[in-house]
């Protein structure tokens, strides 16, 4: 019933991936909301807060076994460790329509009220009274919807990084700490999560409700945001970004609306940020090296200008744009019964100078029905399994003769599918002086 079973690995991979990242740290949400005190109520009013914010109810139960107030803030311990506060929130509301709260919870709130817990005595809770409290959104002044999560380590156990083909590699000074992730949907569609290793941050975006440029300003400062893609593992150091009163803008080019990120900020800036282009993120992809030196990447020629966060400007010319190449005579073979995975190989001549020196290669397949994997010459990539359907084949890639081979695989109710011409296209890769 799902052919595309054996060819998923690395959509797997993406999932495990993602549940490594969403497991780092602990819920770091800013309101607790109070569901009240008769059964069979199990859940609290729906979007009790602003968008920007995050969220937890909380019932009668958890507040005699497993609520406290420490310095100002309601908590609760990590059950394998009472002694470490494994989440905090700066202020619980309380609906004003609650008829009927039984002596001992009404008891034990006023306990916890007067040891210093803040109360907001009205759901939803507007942004003005969270802002009355100094509770600033995480995520905010964003160009898309969102559906987000957020979580933070600020003390953790020390663990191992993980280091599997799964996961990012991550330095072995950073620590994992156990933890529920929380997870609410708003009336926005993509989900950013924030966590902090210790002095350190992570968001995770996704479920964005278009492709293109995507912007937001996630609450933090003073930290140099990296990029992580979830589908393939890789970090990249973001260039482009700029920091506000209320934290750090960033901007992202989103392929899908499936799309994925993982937004890190682990160290101090070590280079300035590029505040300002003359072109969008779109067509110009900025990130610093592990030398900490700017690179640009586009398939534009043209000259472009960068003004950067220390006031100065930086220009790139780029004179040769993208070069295509078709790729064609293809030959097809099944390899099931069904017919829902076939091999699709062909021969091609590249001509020299096809790609110049710091131009890399992307092979596009175009609109894929629904896992592709591409074998060039022998190397093998990864499945690809959502849009865009492009690889990277420049270290595999030579002038003259080349063999490609491509394994589609549909699921149970369509047929393999590649959609429109298949294309090698170049992009110049440049490194800024």
């Amino acid at each position: 019933n799902t052919p595309w079973f054996n060819e998923s690995r690395s959509w797997i991979e993406y999932l495990q991936r993602n549940h490594t990242m969403l497991q780092w740290g602990d819920p770091a949400n800013d309101v607790l909301v109070y569901i009240g005190d008769f059964a069979p109520q199990m859940t609290g009013p729906p979007n009790p807060v602003p968008f920007g914010y995050q969220f937890d109810y909380v019932g009668s139960d958890a507040i005699l076994r497993k609520l406290d107030v420490v310095d100002g803030k309601w908590v609760t311990y990590d059950e394998t460790d009472p002694t470490r506060i494994f989440a905090s929130w700066p202020v619980m509301t309380i609906p004003t329509e609650l008829k009927h709260i039984r002596p001992h919870i009404r008891k034990r709130l006023g306990e916890l009220i007067k040891k210093g817990g803040k109360v907001i005595r009205s759901v939803p809770v507007s942004a003005e009274q969270l802002g009355a409290l100094n509770i600033k959104p995480a995520v905010s002044d964003t160009s898309c919807s969102l559906l987000w999560i957020e979580r933070k380590l600020s003390s953790c156990r020390k663990a191992a990084a993980p280091c599997s083909p799964v996961a990012p590699r991550l330095r072995p000074s950073e620590s994992r700490a156990r933890g529920a992730s929380g997870l609410h949907r708003t009336d926005h569609n993509a989900i950013p999560q924030q966590q902090q290793l210790n002095a350190q941050h992570l968001f995770f975006l996704s479920n964005f409700d278009k492709t293109g440029a995507f912007s937001a300003t996630l609450r933090v400062k003073g930290k140099q945001p990296e990029l992580m893609n979830p589908v393939t593992g890789e970090i990249k150091t973001i260039a482009r970004y700029e920091e506000t009163v209320d934290g750090t803008r960033v901007e992202i080019d989103v392929k899908d609306p499936a799309d994925s990120f993982f937004v890190l900020f682990r160290e101090k800036p070590a280079a300035p940020a590029v505040v300002k282009a003359s072109a969008s993120v779109t067509e110009l992809d900025l990130f610093y090296n592990d030398k900490n030196r700017l690179v640009a990447e586009t398939g534009n020629a043209g000259s472009y200008t960068l003004t950067m966060s220390d006031g100065t400007t930086r220009s790139l010319t780029v004179e040769e744009g993208a070069k295509s190449f078709d790729v064609a005579g293809w030959k097809t073979t099944s390899t099931d019964n069904e017919g829902f995975t076939e091999i699709r190989t062909t021969e091609f001549n590249l001509p020299s100078g096809f790609a110049g020196k710091g131009q890399r290669v992307y092979l596009d397949l175009g609109k894929v029905e629904i896992m592709a994997q591409v074998t060039l010459n022998g190397k093998t990539s990864d499945t690809l399994w959502m849009p865009p359907f492009v690889v990277d084949v420049t270290d595999a890639l030579k002038t003259g003769t080349n063999q490609l081979a491509v394994r589609v695989t549909s699921t149970s109710e369509g047929k393999p599918r590649i959609g429109g011409p298949v294309q090698l296209k170049t992009r110049v890769v440049k490194e800024l002086n």
